[in-house]
């Protein structure tokens, strides 16, 4: 059985490594000689010990969405034929608005013989406007054990499939793993307010007011709103689409970052609203389009201005903490 080194060999390692840096990454190939985003970093045995967050043996599963981008939540499938630890095979992250969360997933319990620990991380297909960007493996080993030669194949022939959002990864109790999935949000992220938005038709006054826009952690569109019309109070409290308008009213280069909203109403009425915009003070200035049921609330085909409140278009994210 293969030892981790004893304490004088790590000693005299460490002095004649004095000015190398041990902790800097340092790149590792696969078998096949294909470059990898797999790097790993050197620790002292005893002291100062592989990381605390994973410790011996273990595989910390990161997940992060990129900088600007909202929350999101994402499922994990883990399998292994391994006799470690395996807390859940399907972990569930959720991920703050720009962030990342971690947790360890996996701990070996068997030492540097006879073999390792085969274990395979899956990212289940991303939710709606998300992709896998990257993933990047982090062995975490021992000086000692690295520099005897002593982490013999396959113990450090982790790889990574992008296309299929696969990690495949080896772990002993003498080494750990880090393996961070990254996503990016390609969808329309920014969201808009809408504060008692008056408009006469048949000498009626017809009333809009709410927000929308953004995503809620588990994915689904931020916002609510009310259209007041033919003394009928529509409520919309969940929002079923939100995005650019491709098409028909307030679409086209004339109206920059007009928004479509849908959703039912409380009432059971299906609800189409088109919002743009135009500039302060918002009376004279911003429009709007309504469907009810299928039925243009204003005159066919036009998206008036209003007569009094207003709107703003707000270009950023509206994440889960917002």
């Amino acid at each position: 059985m293969i030892q981790k080194a004893p304490a004088v060999l790590i000693a005299a390692m460490a002095a004649l490594l004095a000015c190398a840096d041990p902790m800097t990454p340092s790149r590792v190939l696969s078998t096949d000689d294909v470059p990898l985003a797999v790097t790993h970093e050197l620790f002292l045995f005893p002291n100062p010990g592989l990381p605390s967050n994973v410790g011996e043996g273990g595989i910390r599963l990161c997940k992060r969405v990129s900088a600007g981008d909202p929350g999101g939540t994402f499922n994990f499938t883990i399998t292994t034929a391994g006799t470690g630890n395996l807390p859940d095979a399907t972990p569930t992250l959720v991920v703050p608005a720009g962030g990342e969360t971690c947790e360890v997933v996996y701990r070996s319990i068997i030492p540097n013989e006879p073999a390792p620990d085969l274990v395979t991380i899956v990212e289940d297909a991303p939710p709606p406007n998300w992709v896998l960007a990257s993933i990047n493996t982090q062995q975490l080993l021992y000086e000692g054990i690295f520099n005897a030669g002593n982490y013999t194949a396959p113990r450090l022939d982790d790889s990574e499939v992008l296309a299929t959002r696969t990690a495949t990864l080896y772990i002993n109790n003498d080494m750990a793993r880090q393996v961070t999935f990254t996503n990016d949000f390609t969808g329309i992220c920014d969201f808009i307010t809408f504060g008692r938005l008056v408009l006469e038709v048949g000498g009626q006054k017809v009333v809009i007011s709410g927000n929308a826009g953004g995503f809620n952690a588990d994915n689904s569109i931020k916002g609510e709103f009310h259209i007041e019309a033919n003394g009928v109070d529509n409520h919309v409290a969940d929002v079923d689409t939100y995005g650019a308008i491709s098409s028909g009213p307030l679409s086209g280069a004339g109206f920059p970052n007009a928004r479509i909203v849908t959703g039912v109403a409380k009432n059971g009425v299906a609800v189409e609203l088109r919002l743009w915009d135009g500039g302060e003070p918002g009376k004279g200035t911003d429009r709007v389009y309504v469907k009810l049921n299928g039925v243009e609330l204003f005159a066919a085909g036009t998206a008036p201005l209003i007569d009094q409140g207003n709107m703003q278009y707000h270009n950023n994210c509206r994440g889960p903490g917002d």
